[in-house]
């Protein structure tokens, strides 16, 4: 989940009285961000000041600030542009909407070219 969702979760979790676990996969950049961008493991602390932490004690803790008390950091967070074009493989829908299989899209772009 991105940090404002998780941000998000913790009141809705503590509005269920039958509520009792969150899933937490960690908030860390994988370790292929790490070594391509030269960053630590607290990037996203960095870039999202605020956000729900893990502690070492099993339990999830939100920020006391309003709102979901979590701020986004544009400065730091314009060092790492998205790149967010369409590659082959999430090509799934042709233009009319129908589904296709993306591998034998690009056979068939291979073939037609």
């Amino acid at each position: 989940m991105i940090p404002m969702a998780h941000a998000a979760n913790i009141p809705l979790n503590l509005a269920f009285p039958n509520f009792s676990i969150q899933e937490w996969r960690g908030i860390e950049p994988s370790k292929a961000v790490q070594t391509k961008f030269g960053v630590g493991k607290d990037l996203l602390y960095e870039i999202f000041p605020g956000m729900p932490h893990y502690g070492n004690d099993e339990f999830i803790y939100a920020s006391d600030k309003p709102g979901l008390g979590v701020s986004f950091d544009e400065a730091l967070a314009a060092k790492f542009p998205c790149n967010d074009s369409v590659t082959v493989w999430m090509k799934t829908r042709r233009l009319e909407g129908s589904l296709q299989n993306p591998l034998i899209y690009k056979r068939i772009q291979l073939f037609f070219s």
